[in-house]
């Protein structure tokens, strides 16, 4: 009586080795890539056929308004290098030759006119002054505008409005936000609790344009604005008076 053999002895001898963990890694991701690609190529060839069409009606467009449209047809080169009408544009100007080796020469899509715009980063909501207080800060000594007590990390966001000022009662009065004024005309944060005042800040010229934003680093009593040169006595007759929005930020 002839038994039967036991099944796995039936089994093909490569059968029997079991699979290398590697190769079967290897072959995965390869056989994903693959498959990624082909969709990959798939894509960019649609969006390419798509921008030729649409470079295609631009340049014929801007053609009917007056403009040649080589920069459109040099875009459709870039994307397309046998396209015939963009070719016959070239070939008629006698620059077909430049412009392939340009193209050639150039790495991705031309934009515009091959110039790029850099991304302005969007802009600081403390800069809006929508709800600002309007301060009227005379130009005189030992004396300026009070703007209360503060804790540590709050914002004091100023910014001209008008106003001329001068340190005596003959000399020429300027603004303290213009660039060409003398420092001693520029606005001063500061401290005044009582005693001795002291200096927190002096405020740029510039405001007007970008107000200037000054965070305390700790709590600061009698917080002042005033005009920054205190040289003379009380007696010592300055002039003028300027308006700067004020906003203040607690943290």
């Amino acid at each position: 009586m002839i038994r039967s053999l036991p099944a796995v002895l039936l089994l093909p001898w490569f059968a029997l080795v079991a699979a290398d963990p590697l190769d079967e890694e290897l072959a995965r991701y390869n056989e994903v890539s693959s498959r990624l690609d082909k969709t990959l190529q798939e894509g960019l060839a649609r969006e390419r056929a798509h921008s030729v069409t649409a470079l295609t009606a631009i340049a014929r467009h801007e053609a009917g308004q007056g403009d040649n449209g080589a920069d459109a047809w040099k875009q459709v080169l870039q994307l397309e290098p046998g396209n015939e009408e963009a070719r016959r544009f070239f070939t008629t100007l006698g620059k077909l030759d430049e412009v392939l080796s340009a193209v050639q020469a150039h790495h991705g899509l031309l934009i515009g006119k091959g110039e790029t715009t850099v991304a302005k980063p969007p802009p600081d909501p403390r800069l809006d002054m929508s709800g600002a207080k309007l301060a009227r800060i005379q130009a005189q000594i030992g004396q300026g505008y009070a703007i209360g007590n503060h804790r540590a990390g709050t914002s004091i966001v100023l910014q001209y409005v008008t106003g001329t000022w001068a340190t005596s009662a003959t000399a020429q009065v300027e603004s303290p936000d213009a660039a060409a004024s003398s420092a001693d005309v520029r606005l001063e944060i500061l401290e005044d609790s009582g005693n001795t005042p002291t200096s927190l800040a002096v405020v740029p010229a510039g405001t007007a344009e970008t107000p200037f934003i000054f965070t305390l680093d700790r709590d600061v009593v009698g917080l002042t604005l005033r005009i920054h040169s205190q040289r003379g006595n009380r007696r010592t007759v300055y002039q003028g008076e300027v308006q700067y929005r004020v906003k203040i930020i607690q943290q």
